[in-house]
């Protein structure tokens, strides 16, 4: 088996989640004395969310797969119940994916887990068990290994998912040795440890016994590891306890202590800080613009290696292009400058740039630690000279269009004539755009290619260009939303920006649309 590189803050890590439970039920609360001296002691994420108000299924999703994956996942029920689970299991990427894929190993410890290798209904062509087991206080919906095609229908894949054992015996025993732990460990304690089913004191205390246990192996002792402890979601909100807790190796800690963020994070960080440290591809959109927590982390010895992340993925000519930097090694806090390969610079670790024309770009970032090091790295950046649309699932945004600095445009703009609701009916269009259709009394109008509309698309497809009476390449869009009566309301989702030489106005008439692709 392959091995992270020396200078990856950590070769092991280990997840544990915990069930319903927000920041201020467990961090400082009289219920968790243990939960919060470990908070105090380690680093914690005082801005730590969720990524989903649906339910456990879906954020558990979300930290294996950077997607919670709500199209069926807000069943929270198991793969043998669930209305919409494809049949044979997702196929979605995921972390073991990626992690197998490098050449590392993963396991999922279960609390209360039947096992795996069954041959009646209850259990997948691979052998893993896709029941809950109420009495034992096992439910698949705290389990997200379940769901996917390439571990339920592998046996091989199936028997890495297994009961933890009381207090994490199997998980601790593992630990023993580095032959036996793997890279990537998960533990989900059952219904009562957790807290669903039993109160917050009693998670704490199944913790104090677990935790210690964990951070004095002697997989522990000896590599660079770390142990996050969250909770998936709050019953009324997102904000949720994430402590982040590290070996000590004779070089040094691996975490810091007495150490709390205010940066904000969330379940996709924790991939995204796995991602850096193994040098991983990203799985969406999601974990690719997150933030790594690698704030946390402490590397000795280790040379200073700043990299960075932009969003969106293929940046157009005109769109705000986000970056995100971080860096491992070296000594103490970081800084950042950069050069966008058009002459432009920036410092800090989040600037957002805009190129002005298309073309490929030579990204480098600068960074410095407090110990006097000094490292660069640097990527090619891809400009387009127009937007790539994606197929957009209906109803939804095109995920790969940037937010970040949206323009309001005038509906004249778009097609001259088009003005309140007479646009209804009296609008001119350009070639291949049939007259739109009236969402309810005063909802949204959605336009139509003629001919095929490829499936999830609303309008108008693929590099379709809309051209005004004036003969002028204005947009291409997918539709026009918050269309209302008297006062006219802008659409919530994400703006996008018309072609520039159009001459079209950023500010604002009385009454105006916004373009959401």
């Amino acid at each position: 088996m392959a091995s992270p590189s020396p200078n990856a803050i950590f070769k092991y890590v280990v997840i544990i989640v915990l069930e319903n439970k927000s920041y201020s039920q467990i961090i400082g609360n009289s219920c968790c004395p243990y939960l919060s001296r470990l908070a105090n002691d380690s680093g914690v994420a005082s801005n730590y969310f969720g990524v989903s108000n649906s339910g456990s299924l879906p954020n558990y999703l979300g930290l294996v797969a950077a997607n919670p994956l709500t199209s069926w996942s807000t069943c929270n029920s198991t793969p043998l119940t669930c209305k919409g689970w494809p049949a044979g299991g997702d196929t979605n990427p995921t972390i073991m994916d990626r992690v197998e894929a490098a050449g590392l190993t993963w396991k999922a410890y279960m609390e209360s887990y039947p096992g795996s290798g069954g041959k009646n209904k209850n259990f997948s062509t691979g052998g893993c068990y896709l029941a809950d087991s109420r009495t034992g206080g096992y439910v698949a919906n705290h389990d997200p290994f379940v769901w996917f095609s390439h571990i339920i229908n592998n046996s091989t894949e199936c028997a890495k998912i297994v009961d933890s054992g009381t207090n994490a015996a199997t998980l601790v025993s593992d630990l023993s040795s580095n032959s036996t732990a793997s890279n990537y460990m998960w533990l989900t304690p059952n219904l009562c440890d957790d807290s669903t089913t039993c109160s917050a004191s009693t998670a704490d205390s199944y913790l104090s016994k677990v935790v210690p246990q964990i951070l004095n192996s002697p997989v522990f002792r000896s590599n660079r590891a770390a142990v996050y402890t969250i909770s998936d979601k709050g019953w009324t909100t997102l904000r949720v306890p994430s402590i982040i807790s590290g070996s000590v190796v004779p070089s040094g800690p691996t975490t810091r202590n007495n150490y709390t963020s205010t940066k904000a994070y969330t379940h996709y960080s924790i991939l995204k800080t796995i991602e850096s440290a193994w040098s991983l591809p990203s799985l969406t959109v999601n974990d690719t613009s997150a933030s790594p927590m690698t704030e946390f982390f402490l590397c000795p010895g280790c040379s200073l290696q700043p990299s960075f992340t932009y969003s969106p993925s293929q940046p157009y000519a005109f769109g705000t292009v986000s970056f995100t930097a971080s860096a491992v090694g070296g000594t103490g806090s970081y800084s950042f400058s950069w050069r966008f390969g058009d002459g432009a610079t920036a410092t800090g670790p989040n600037p957002i740039h805009t190129y002005t024309s298309s073309g490929l770009y030579t990204v480098t970032i600068f960074a410095s630690d407090t110990g006097g090091h000094n490292a660069n790295s640097s990527q090619t950046v891809t400009v387009s000279a127009q937007p790539n649309f994606a197929i957009d699932p209906a109803g939804s945004w095109n995920p790969r269009v940037g937010c970040g600095s949206p323009w309001i445009v005038r509906i004249s703009d778009l097609t001259d004539n088009m003005t309140g609701l007479n646009s209804l009916g009296n609008s001119t269009f350009g070639p291949g755009i049939t007259a739109p259709t009236l969402q309810g009394s005063d909802g949204a109008k959605r336009w139509l290619t003629a001919g095929t509309t490829p499936a999830g698309w609303l309008s108008p497809g693929p590099g379709c260009t809309i051209t005004n009476s004036k003969g002028q390449a204005v947009a291409s869009f997918v539709e026009i939303d918050g269309v209302g009566t008297g006062s006219l309301v802008y659409e919530s989702d994400c703006s996008i920006l018309y072609d520039p030489v159009n001459g079209g106005s950023p500010e604002p008439p009385l009454r105006t649309y916004n373009l959401d692709v």
